[in-house]
């Protein structure tokens, strides 16, 4: 039974005067098949929206801290919400968001506040009990039946748990990683020192339900991913899978025991944390040929058939000081996303964007056959070299623009 009381919330229905984050539906000239919008005054990191399962609607945070629903067929506004008001080391805490499959509403979160909204009204729902403390992001299990999110003030230590039909903290599983967590790691402690992972990646939440909802991953070191199983209500360990400092910059459960991990770059591999077995799907490092594409985002179809990567090709240069015929793979050609066969580990399809485009999110529906990629609304430069683009990055002279792919049955 839910306990939570329905309250109302501030909810601004869009005039045509009062539009901050207006559309622009656009043919891409690198694809005729895609249709794109931009997202006029939203945060220009790419965390800051989401996509519903069906990819019929989108949830981006405003730079005014509201948050704009959307409709990704028409790129409209479908209502503004103002989360609950909170406070962050002397400024707005960040909001973070994700969306419940199945009615498909909204988890909104701010500092220790979360509440669920119908993103087609804005309406309150419930509220959740507040997070122990500030949360940096929330994941919503594929079954709909879960939150999960972590405390800022715990950045590596725990999790903590929702049931979202009552609201209520799951008070039997665990907050805290047990002093063995680490009992599973496939490399020395030594060769990989615990480094917290920068706040901007931590808020990114880099994490991943399995399909079925039985466990959790989460990238948490600079190079590790913690295991969490919801059946025995504990955290298996910490699993370092390879030599990349930043090995999880981007992960996708294929089920229980497989997980898509982005390494380095360039690299693709499938790893199994449990079996300590790593299986290279990309092998993009150090050389990998002609271009490469440094791959930013990972994302599973809902039937777990398709894997999308998201990123921007790259053409190589020679590398400063370093040996005779080593190569840096970071001048820009144009943005790409890669739909992949898990079965058979195979490319399906490759749809491309235009040149100062770099992709830095993906989201499939769940079959696969829509795809929506966001680029961050930093122009690339063609001559730029990778600090330059890294200094850019945190100036976007753009708008964050969506684009989306209606691909035929079976491609």
């Amino acid at each position: 039974m839910d306990r939570m009381k329905k309250l109302p919330a501030p909810v601004h229905m869009l005039s045509l005067g009062s539009i901050l984050l207006a559309a622009f539906l656009t043919s891409n000239a690198a694809d005729p098949k895609a249709r794109s919008f931009d997202l006029t005054g939203a945060r220009s990191l790419p965390f800051n929206v989401q996509f519903n399962p069906d990819l019929s609607g989108c949830a981006v945070v405003g730079t005014n801290g509201t948050v704009q629903s959307r409709d990704t067929t028409t790129g409209a506004i479908l209502a503004e919400i103002t989360p609950t008001p909170a406070m962050l080391d002397g400024n707005p805490a960040p909001v973070v968001l994700a969306f419940i499959p199945g009615p498909s509403h909204i988890v909104i979160g701010s500092g220790t506040n979360l509440t669920v909204h119908d993103p087609r009204t804005g309406t309150r729902i419930r509220s959740l009990e507040p997070a122990p403390s500030p949360i940096t992001w929330i994941q919503v299990s594929p079954d709909g039946q879960r939150a999960v999110a972590r405390p800022r003030e715990l950045p590596n230590k725990g999790l903590t748990f929702w049931n979202l039909a009552n609201g209520q903290t799951l008070k039997e599983l665990p907050t805290d990683k047990p002093a063995d967590a680490n009992n599973i790691r496939m490399m020395p402690s030594a060769s990989f020192p615990e480094i917290p992972a920068p706040e901007w990646m931590e808020s990114q939440g880099h994490n991943a339900f399995a399909p079925v909802g039985r466990r959790f991953f989460t990238f948490v070191e600079s190079a590790g991913v913690d295991v969490w199983d919801l059946d025995k209500a504990q955290c298996l360990g910490t699993w370092f899978p390879g030599p990349h400092r930043r090995t999880a910059p981007a992960i996708a459960a294929l089920d229980d025991h497989r997980l898509a991990v982005v390494a380095g770059r360039h690299d693709l591999w499938v790893i199994n944390p449990i079996a300590r077995t790593r299986t290279v799907w990309i092998a993009g490092s150090p050389n990998p040929g002609p271009t490469a594409l440094e791959i930013r985002d990972l994302a599973l179809s809902g039937d777990g058939r398709r894997l999308a990567l998201a990123g921007m090709r790259m053409s190589p240069r020679a590398g400063m000081m370093a040996a005779a015929g080593d190569k840096v793979y970071d001048v820009p050609l144009h943005g790409e996303v890669q739909l992949w066969d898990v079965a058979t580990a195979k490319v399906l399809t490759t749809l491309r964007g235009g040149p100062t485009e770099k992709f830095v999110k993906v989201a499939l529906d769940h079959t696969g056959n829509r795809v929506v990629a966001v680029h961050n609304g930093v122009s690339i430069k063609p001559k730029w070299n990778g600090a330059m683009q890294q200094s850019a990055a945190f100036k976007p002279g753009e708008p964050l623009r969506v684009t989306l792919w209606d691909l035929p049955a079976g491609k």
